[in-house]
C-alpha cells in the first residue's frame, strides 16, 4: 500500500541533473588553542583525511578508527584512559560525500595535556611503523559487526543507512552486504590506508582554561 501511494504521488517526477563541485579537504595541519575562562578541562579535537562514502575502503577506515580509538580496548584507551592521563579519548571515521575525516576527541586536565599529546604522537608513530595486528583487527570487526547488526534492528537505524547509500552511492545495500564487506577487510587493507592517509598528520584544535590569571 505504501509503495502504491508513493508511486501515485511521486511517480511522474523527472530525474534532474544537479551538479556541484565536491572537493576533498586535506586539512591545514595547524595547531590552535582557544582559552575559555569557564572551562576546567582541555577539550582536544584532532582531524585528518579519511575516505569518502563513495570509496569502498570506508570499511577498512572504520576498522582502523576502532582499533585506534574505540571507547574500550583501543590504543587510545590503553595509553590514555587506562593510565588516567585522559578522562575520555575516542577516534571515529566519518565518510561523507566526496570526502572523509578521521576525528578524535580527547578530554584531559591542562597538567596532563602534554603527556597526552606525547602519547598520541607515539601511538601514530607506532601505527605508521608497524601497522595493526591480526588480533586487533579481529576485535575491531567484532565490535563493528555487533554495532551494525544492532543498529539495523530498529527502523531509524536501518533507514539512515538506506538513505546515505542511496543519496551518496545511488544504490541499495542489504545489511548482509555490509557485513560481508567488513569481514573481508584484511590487515594489509588497513595498513595500506595508514601509509596512504597518514592519520598522525592531523589538524589540531582545542579549547581549555584561560591560563592567564
Amino acid at each position: 500500500k505504501m509503495v502504491e501511494l508513493i508511486g501515485r504521488q511521486c511517480g511522474d517526477w523527472q530525474k534532474q541533473t544537479v551538479e556541484r563541485k565536491i572537493e576533498d579537504c586535506p586539512g591545514s595541519g595547524k595547531t590552535e588553542r582557544l582559552p575559555k575562562p569557564n572551562l576546567v578541562r582541555e577539550h582536544i579535537c584532532l582531524l585528518s583525511p579519511a575516505v569518502s562514502m563513495q570509496d569502498d575502503r570506508r570499511f577498512a577506515a572504520s576498522l582502523l578508527a576502532a582499533i585506534v580509538g574505540d571507547s574500550v580496548g583501543s590504543r587510545y584507551f590503553w595509553a590514555l584512559v587506562d593510565r588516567a592521563l585522559a578522562e575520555t579519548a575516542s577516534m571515529q571515521c566519518e565518510s561523507m560525500d566526496g570526502t572523509g575525516a578521521f576525528y578524535s576527541y580527547i578530554r584531559c586536565s591542562t597538567e596532563n595535556m602534554q603527556k597526552v599529546l606525547d602519547a598520541v604522537k607515539s601511538i601514530f608513530e607506532e601505527l605508521d611503523n608497524k601497522g595493526v595486528t591480526e588480533a586487533e583487527l579481529t576485535k575491531a570487526k567484532n565490535k563493528i559487526l555487533s554495532s551494525l547488526v544492532l543498529r539495523n534492528e530498529i527502523p531509524m537505524g536501518r533507514l539512515v543507512s538506506v538513505g546515505f547509500n542511496w543519496v551518496y552511492r545511488q544504490e541499495h545495500r542489504a545489511t548482509e552486504q555490509d557485513i560481508a564487506d567488513v569481514k573481508a577487510v584484511t590487515v594489509d587493507d588497513v595498513n595500506s590506508l595508514i601509509k596512504l592517509l597518514k592519520p598522525g598528520r592531523f589538524t589540531m584544535f582545542n579549547i581549555g582554561p584561560d591560563l592567564v590569571r
